[in-house]
């Protein structure tokens, strides 16, 4: 075989390796950011979005897909409603909200 045929071959089987990125989302995206406010942390949700399709919600947390009795980190996701995901796991529940109330 010569040079130019095994760099070909060696071409073909690294191009599926290369991941194609998305040009329109977002930088940083996936990330959950924190910033000091007054001594106080803020923490950006990962909740990014709510929706509802053939009579079931679904919500996009950190970039994925998740519906009622899936887990996130280690939290059930017992409730999915128009503005928030209600998660109950060992400690108790919380919930991550899509809109928080802005203070006059």
């Amino acid at each position: 075989m010569d040079k130019i045929t095994l760099t070909i071959i060696l071409l073909l089987f690294s191009l599926p390796n290369l991941a194609l990125k998305d040009p329109t989302r977002p930088l940083n995206m996936s990330t959950v950011k924190t910033k000091k406010v007054n001594n106080n942390t803020i923490v950006k949700q990962p909740l990014t979005a709510i929706f509802y399709k053939k009579n079931q919600y679904f919500a996009i947390i950190e970039d994925k897909k998740y519906k009622i009795g899936e887990s996130y980190k280690g939290s059930k996701i017992v409730k999915i409603t128009t503005n928030k995901v209600i998660l109950r796991s060992s400690k108790g529940s919380h919930q991550l909200k899509l809109f928080h109330k802005i203070k006059k």
